[in-house]
């Protein structure tokens, strides 16, 4: 998922700068670090895939919305660790900040989310 491509990342990071970096880092269906837009309660309307009827039910309202906000603030909080991480590794500059293979995996042919 979105957090998960942030924490291996993260991670990577880490073990880059302990000297032990990754063999390879692989991330699927994300944006890339520094790219993040703060998403809103209006905005989760625009992606997700529930029905009408259930985004007007109680359940939706007073348990899932919460947890979908909760984890969407989580994401930008761990992407921004990430974008900052990324900024330090390469000084600022536009070189690479890992020392390994790079293996990124994503659609454009979704149906649910056509490209824009």
């Amino acid at each position: 998922g979105r957090v998960g491509g942030m924490l291996a990342a993260e991670v990577a990071l880490h073990l880059q700068a302990a000297g032990s970096p990754p063999h390879l880092l692989h991330v699927a269906g994300r944006m890339a670090p520094g790219s993040f837009v703060a998403a809103s309660e209006a905005d989760l309307d625009s992606y997700s895939l529930a029905s009408p009827e259930v985004r007007a039910s109680a359940a939706y309202r007073e348990w899932l919305l919460p947890t979908l906000l909760a984890d969407l603030r989580a994401d930008g909080r761990a992407e921004r660790r990430v974008a900052d991480a990324l900024r330090r590794a390469t000084g600022g500059g536009s070189g690479a900040a890992l020392d390994c293979a790079l293996q990124i995996c994503c659609g454009d042919s979704d149906a649910a989310f056509p490209p824009s």
